[in-house]
């Protein structure tokens, strides 16, 4: 994952090619803190491949 502190946009960068037409989930943990320290709050979110 890489953050672009200016835009505030994070990138997920798989480290292997994602199957086709196949649902995948991404998930922050707990323990993820803001610049000033504050805990954020885990979540997941889902996508699926294009063929």
């Amino acid at each position: 994952m890489s953050y672009n502190a200016t835009t505030r946009t994070a990138t997920l960068n798989p480290t292997v090619t994602l199957a086709g037409r196949t649902k995948y989930t991404a998930v922050l943990s707990a323990g993820i803190r803001d610049a000033a320290g504050n805990p954020l709050v885990g979540t997941s979110w889902s996508f699926t491949t294009g063929p």
